[in-house]
């Protein structure tokens, strides 16, 4: 799945580095479980229309050879497709082999 949150990126990479390990208390590749709790609330409050309100800060500051794409992206938010912010956070976690998600 390819997101183009350019605004997230930061987030993302550092987020997937603390989940592999060896920053603070997980150590490199250590197994460990994420309970996410109200997850369900979660995915409603990280779903389309969050979505698009990021998408939409990133069109405009995207550079503008990426415009095309963004605005493709919020032409897909908008009718339901595509992924969302929820998504991106759980593709991360799940990418992770030494990481098990429970949803709650």
């Amino acid at each position: 799945m390819e997101i183009n949150f350019l605004t997230l990126r930061g987030f993302v990479n550092a987020f997937n580095d603390i989940l592999f390990g060896g920053f603070g208390d997980i150590e490199n590749e250590e197994q460990f479980t994420i309970i996410w709790r109200n997850s369900a609330k979660s995915k409603v409050d990280l779903g389309y229309s969050e979505t698009i309100v990021k998408l939409n800060e990133n069109l405009n500051k995207c550079h503008q050879s990426n415009e095309e794409k963004v605005i493709q992206e919020i032409k897909d938010a908008k009718m339901n497709k595509g992924p969302t912010i929820f998504d991106l956070i759980e593709e991360i976690i799940l990418d992770n082999e030494n990481v098990t998600l429970i949803l709650e």
